[in-house]
């Protein structure tokens, strides 16, 4: 009984891993950060980020979408 169990089981399974996705891109963009606070005003600092994502679909409904990035941030002081 357990081996019919166990088969069925892993054929359900085959069957659902079909309706899997896979894909992949990227992501750039520009970055101004600032800070303000107390007597300090500093002024904007440009900079970008850019990354790379995976999306993993599970059906129609379901995804997971990892991402990872690298972002320049911070702000500039003149003396």
């Amino acid at each position: 009984m357990k081996k019919i169990l166990f088969t069925a089981v892993l054929l359900t399974l085959g069957t659902i891993s079909f309706a899997q996705t896979f894909s992949f891109g990227s992501k750039a963009g520009i970055n101004v950060s600032n800070y303000s606070g107390g007597e300090i005003n500093l002024d904007a600092k440009m900079g970008y980020h850019l990354g790379g994502l995976l999306n993993f679909g599970f059906g129609e409904i379901f995804s997971i979408q990892p991402e990872v990035f690298f972002s320049t941030q911070g702000a500039k002081i003149e003396n």
